[in-house]
């Protein structure tokens, strides 16, 4: 269990405390820093031997992660961000999924988003399908996810070169050596707010998410060229900052996705005349 803590210190004791909590024997617990100066050594030097922590200068989250997993001798992992909480449970219940399911690669719960201060906002939007529909969206929470360290090591591990989207890249390629297994109940927060990675570099997520669609895949689906056509309109996060819709967005989209999907310009085209329906396009122009 590794906990990159991302000059994040103000979030960080909850995340630390949650794992700590956690009532699981031989847990092998390793905070990352990426050689913060915000307090982060100070709290962790305060845990004593209850943790194991590292305080580096690194070239990302990615690449921290990376080190961390190389160095650990566990059979399952998983990670957990600064700003991120683990429900209690969690882990007990990680190791009877695997104990039930011999064949999985990986094992995920449900979440929650919370706000910045922890309050509940809603529900994590995870599919007991994940793993059939990454080709279109990522619907893993990943402080919920955790996978068998010999499928991660198969698979090549995280990519060190990206630097938001590494997560649901790792899942497209762990998904293809077995099965990802969901598992009812909620065994995560995952907070949003304006610094969390996923909402501060929205435009960073487009472009890596969508290259390692078309990488995986061959394929970038119309939400995500539509999508980052209207960030890169209006900057708009898309998630407290809802979508606005734009036909002049809508129109520029064919020539957008048809220039990125040029071994399937018909699929690409038929999804695109798809959204022209009706229902859709009044729900496009918000009226």
């Amino acid at each position: 269990m590794l906990t990159p803590a991302f000059r994040m210190a103000r979030f960080l004791p909850e995340a630390v405390e949650s794992v700590l909590a956690q009532d699981v024997p031989n847990l092998e617990y390793t905070v990352l820093d990426g050689g913060s100066d915000d307090g982060t050594v100070e709290l962790l030097r305060s845990y004593g031997t209850r943790l194991t922590w590292r305080s580096e200068k690194d070239e990302g989250a990615a690449e921290a992660l990376r080190r961390g997993f190389a160095a650990a001798s566990g059979s399952i992992l998983g990670w957990l961000n600064a700003d991120d909480v683990l429900l209690p449970g969690t882990l007990r219940a990680v190791l009877t999924a695997f104990e039930q399911h011999p064949g999985a690669v990986a094992v995920y719960g449900g979440g929650w988003w919370v706000e910045e201060d922890g309050t509940r906002w809603k529900p994590y939007p995870v599919s007991p399908d994940a793993a059939a529909m990454l080709n279109r969206e990522c619907l893993i929470c990943q402080p919920a996810c955790f996978f068998r360290a010999a499928a991660y090591r198969a698979c090549g591990g995280i990519d060190a070169s990206l630097k938001s989207a590494f997560d649901y890249e790792l899942w497209m390629r762990l998904s293809r050596l077995g099965p990802f297994v969901h598992v009812p109940g909620e065994w995560a927060h995952s907070r949003m707010h304006g610094s969390n990675k996923s909402l501060g570099q929205r435009g960073e997520v487009f472009r890596e998410a969508m290259a390692a669609l078309e990488r995986h895949y061959g394929y970038v689906p119309f939400q995500w060229v539509y999508g980052r056509l209207l960030y890169e309109r209006d900057g708009r996060d898309q998630f407290f900052e809802e979508l606005k819709p734009s036909m002049a967005a809508y129109a520029r989209s064919l020539p957008a996705g048809l220039l990125r999907n040029r071994r399937h310009p018909l699929r690409y085209t038929q999804e695109w005349a798809s959204q022209m329906s009706w229902s859709g396009l009044l729900r496009r122009l918000g009226r």
